[in-house]
């Protein structure tokens, strides 16, 4: 996990988490001050995440979705991002199911959270 954050006038101006495994990182959470939003932390913020995820040979930065609010996915498409379907699994030709069928069924088996230390 990268923590990026951005200060302005010696306040949090935002913060964004990024997941990176293999060759991809993943977008979990980007969040920004309103109060700031003249200055545009939430662009510096994507922007140092893409620029050190390309520097560790990343080869995918997933925004994920945008919950169907087209300003956010206006914004996610200004770095180039593309929306793209949810994946299918498909085994043997024989079944597909979306990832959110997959989801709902996987909700009844999996085991009680439990924290990892620190």
């Amino acid at each position: 996990l990268v923590l990026y954050l951005v200060h302005q006038e010696g306040r949090l101006a935002g913060f964004h988490l990024v997941a990176e495994h293999g060759r991809t990182a993943l977008q979990l959470h980007l969040a920004t001050d309103p109060a700031f939003n003249k200055q545009n932390p939430g662009t510096l913020l994507i922007m140092a995440a893409l620029a050190h995820a390309h520097h560790q040979g990343r080869e995918t930065f997933d925004f994920l979705p945008s919950g169907r609010l087209d300003s956010v996915q206006a914004f996610k498409e200004s770095f180039g991002a593309r929306p793209l379907p949810f994946a299918r699994a498909v085994a043997r030709g024989r079944w597909d199911r979306t990832l959110s069928q997959a989801a709902r069924l996987w909700a009844g088996r999996r085991p009680a959270a439990t924290p990892v230390p620190a």
